[in-house]
């Protein structure tokens, strides 16, 4: 299963909420998924599962995760699936739920259960139709672009005083600018987060701060199950020291391969060998020259008087991929 969270923001572009966005098959490498099997297990809702196993605190710092259902997840046995109410995700619908006392009535046993419900891509004309669905709703999300977002955010306002309003589907920070202002709009999503801001005197995309973030909250037990073994805590370290402000990536980022490298040698369990693999594989500074036991081996086999670094001064880091290359594979015919 892929799992992302998606960030909502306040007007201050701090992160409020997350959407979880899962997808269980990989239609591209299973075509055949896309005939009817593709509404296999349409009753089970994705992710509600991994959210009352780890919790929300741990999943997303506290913050509330929407979680999207469809018209027939909803009848599924949600109340023996959310074990903990304290963790119990926003429910996202849509226009496919149609105002009947079929689906009013879930949605009220559901919310008096403790799950919260929110709408999203409603059409106008279906405003009135849906008053006794959007009269449940702790949420509204107005496609802005398809959407006056502002002049919906006053309809739903008066009509639902109670009621969070999401500006959603922004495309850049332009229109993030004009909705920002409007009172009546609390949270804002789309696309306009993966642009840069400045944060003190560097840009940082706000994409990087929410997974930091995300990462932060995890304790080298966590990682237990990806195989890292003593590198569990250089990995926590590293992400705590980033996510502190201790260390600026981006930053580091912007200076040339031996300040780079110099600050990276900085961070707990970062050696020479690991420095310079950052810097020529994520920073692309082509002068890195990693050194690991296939290289030192062929250096001591093949460059006796050392390796030419003046002749391939700026391009050590090609040579370097061209020698770790033959040593594994230039015997092969």
């Amino acid at each position: 299963m892929m799992l992302t969270l998606i960030p909502f923001f306040d007007r201050n572009m701090s992160v409020s909420a997350y959407s979880l966005f899962t997808r269980k098959n990989n239609f591209l490498m299973n075509p055949s998924l896309l005939g009817s099997r593709q509404f296999d297990g349409a009753a089970y809702v994705d992710g509600l599962e991994l959210i009352q196993e780890l919790g929300t605190t741990t999943l997303s710092g506290g913050k509330p995760i929407f979680v999207s259902l469809n018209n027939i997840s909803i009848f599924s046995s949600l109340e023996s699936e959310c074990k903990n109410t304290n963790h119990a995700p926003i429910l996202l619908i849509d226009q496919t739920f149609p105002p009947v006392s079929m689906y009013t009535d879930r949605i009220r046993e559901l919310r008096e259960f403790g799950y919260h419900f929110a709408m999203r891509n409603l059409p106008v004309h279906c405003y009135e139709d849906y008053a006794p669905i959007l009269s449940q709703m702790d949420y509204i999300l107005i496609d802005c672009q398809k959407i006056d977002a502002v002049k919906a955010s006053f309809y739903f306002r008066k009509l639902y005083p109670d009621i969070c309003i999401c500006a959603s589907n922004i495309p850049d920070m332009e229109t993030f600018g004009k909705l920002s202002p409007a009172e009546t709009i609390s949270l804002f999503e789309g696309t306009f987060f993966r642009m840069p801001v400045t944060r003190g005197e560097h840009k940082v995309s706000p994409l990087k701060i929410n997974y930091i973030s995300l990462l932060n909250l995890i304790e080298e037990d966590d990682l237990m199950a990806c195989n890292l073994g003593y590198r569990s805590k250089y990995v926590i370290r590293a992400a705590k020291a980033v996510a502190s402000g201790e260390v600026d990536l981006e930053w580091i980022g912007s200076l040339n391969y031996q300040k780079a490298r110099t600050e990276l040698l900085k961070l707990f369990g970062v050696g020479e060998k690991v420095a310079d693999c950052i810097c020529l594989f994520a920073l692309h500074h082509l002068d890195a020259f990693p050194v690991d036991t296939h290289i030192r081996q062929v250096l001591e086999q093949h460059y006796k008087r050392g390796f030419p670094n003046r002749r391939y001064k700026g391009i050590r880091g090609i040579m370097q991929q061209y020698i770790f290359y033959y040593e594994l594979h230039g015997s092969e015919k």
